[in-house]
């Protein structure tokens, strides 16, 4: 899973020309953010409902991966005849990554092995750091996230990512012909009914420009109930 879903368009959009410490570290239980990397991913594949709104556009939904791609969203509202060219295409993109993987543990790979601790409570530990780019990323996406400031916090007692942050901390331009203003992701988990934290809210906004025109997007998602197994009656 990448961390920006073709779904929300960013990299087309961006890149088209591209204090309250409670206990010592050492009292926890091991490293909690290893712990949380290589934690158990086994578990069932869970259908969902989940509201999606791009731009004006609010959608509610269910999603179910076990059903071919083509077949996995069915969209309770808006009606068809309200749907939007970009939001029909969001929905065929949403569509096909919808392969069950709605985990946090997926957003780890973006924290640096040697991330340090900037907190710590009895129940959580907070990490920030400069986040890791994909491995395919190109130029222009290496150096965003050269500029961005993330932040991880990971439940001590049972080592999962409770949320996950990046945010711009100034403009900067990620190559000649385009400059990002304003970016900010944030992802909220909840824990599933086995344990596994999925990703029950994600904010994503981004401003700036690319070849001369301006461009602002704001896209939120939300997986407000989980089915086991999935595509119930």
């Amino acid at each position: 899973m990448r961390l920006f879903p073709n779904s929300l368009s960013i990299p087309v959009v961006l890149f088209a020309a591209s204090v309250c410490p409670a206990i010592a570290y050492a009292d926890l239980p091991g490293d909690p953010l290893a712990m949380a990397r290589t934690a158990s991913l086994d578990g069932p594949i869970y259908a969902f409902d989940m509201t999606y709104r791009l731009g004006d556009m609010i959608a509610e939904g269910r999603i179910d991966p076990t059903y071919p791609e083509g077949q996995r969203i069915n969209i309770k509202s808006p009606a068809r005849r309200e749907w939007t060219d970009d939001f029909e295409q969001a929905v065929e993109r949403l569509d096909a990554q919808a392969d069950g993987n709605i985990w946090c543990q997926e957003y780890l790979k973006h924290v640096p092995e040697d991330a340090e601790p900037a907190a710590r409570t009895d129940t959580s530990v907070t990490y920030t750091f400069t986040p890791k780019p994909e491995p395919d990323a190109d130029g222009a996406e290496k150096k965003l996230f050269r500029s961005l400031i993330g932040t991880a916090v990971i439940d001590a007692k049972s080592p999962a990512l409770l949320s996950f942050q990046i945010h711009l901390p100034a403009p900067m331009k990620p190559n000649l012909m385009a400059k990002v203003n304003h970016f900010s992701m944030f992802v909220q988990c909840e824990r599933a009914p086995d344990g596994r934290t999925y990703r029950a809210d994600l904010d994503l906004e981004v401003e700036g420009s690319a070849i001369g025109q301006s461009f602002a997007q704001k896209t939120q998602q939300r997986i407000y109930r989980l089915f086991e197994p999935a595509n119930p009656e």
